[in-house]
């Protein structure tokens, strides 16, 4: 459920974009004064005219020279944003991971649908806008139908063509409040009949502890065995001789030379052992 509904929100805004980006273009040739006689200023005007045409004649255009500021273009902008969200909300709230989010955004895209058709009442009204564009024959004939309970509960104030309607304002108020209201008792309603799973769990399975056990009686208390093992076999410990010897020469002596080029010493008088001279 959760891919579809971000693939759903995805592909209608992705459009949305798209038509707010035409729109833009055609905008903007229009403020920088681009030749209609042109093959492509014309081309685009006659494309956009189906995205803008809901919303022209709402308010006169801007003109200074060459430069003309469609205000219904811009009007059109904005209300494709509005729309947008709201399209995505509605259209995306069956899609769900549970019955009572999907139940609870459905109601909840109803009032959002009411409290935008009584703000652009309110605005319209205010900004004396044309009632001979077919958009703002649509947003009084469907704001009516909530705004008929309310149409005498306070006097509008007129000024130069325009209408501060204190009775729109005053049931967009309402609304706002009932909607509040309205989703937290929803969610009330649902949890009964739909509750978490994770509460079902809890009371299908309640959570159980340990059982603290008696203390044995002394005849039931387990006799411990002593079994006597061969002692292990331990192999005899080695060491390893370190030292090191070192070997000096004899000091005061001379190594003897061997060999037959050798030559003779003194003689040894007969103290000292040897033979007697001759």
């Amino acid at each position: 459920m959760g891919n579809i509904q971000s693939n759903l929100r995805t592909i209608i805004y992705s459009i949305f974009a798209l038509i707010i980006g035409f729109v833009l273009i055609r905008l903007l040739l229009k403020i920088i004064g681009a030749n209609p006689d042109n093959q492509f200023a014309e081309f685009w005007y006659t494309f956009t005219d189906i995205f803008v045409e809901p919303w022209a004649m709402i308010y006169p255009n801007v003109i200074s020279g060459g430069m003309i500021i469609e205000v219904y273009s811009v009007v059109a902008i904005l209300f494709y944003i509005i729309i947008s969200i709201v399209v995505t909300k509605s259209a995306s709230s069956p899609f769900e991971d549970s019955r009572k989010l999907a139940i609870a955004e459905l109601v909840d895209s109803m009032f959002k649908v009411v409290e935008f058709l009584l703000i652009t009442r309110f605005i319209f009204k205010i900004t004396a806008a044309s009632t001979s564009a077919p958009f703002v024959r649509i947003i009084y004939d469907l704001s009516w139908i909530v705004y008929e309970p309310f149409a005498t509960l306070i006097p509008a104030v007129e000024f130069q063509g325009a209408k501060f309607e204190i009775s729109t304002l005053a049931a967009l108020i309402i609304v706002i409040i009932l909607d509040m209201v309205t989703e937290q008792l929803v969610f009330s309603i649902l949890d009964t009949f739909f509750p978490d799973r994770e509460r079902v769990k809890k009371k299908s399975y309640p959570q159980t502890y340990p059982q603290q056990q008696a203390p044995l009686q002394p005849a039931q208390q387990p006799q411990n065995i002593n079994i006597n093992m061969p002692p292990q076999q331990q192999a005899p410990p080695t060491y390893v001789d370190r030292r090191t010897i070192q070997v000096l020469p004899s000091q005061g002596q001379k190594p003897q030379k061997r060999g037959f080029l050798q030559k003779p010493g003194k003689p040894r008088s007969s103290r000292q052992g040897g033979p007697p001279n001759s």
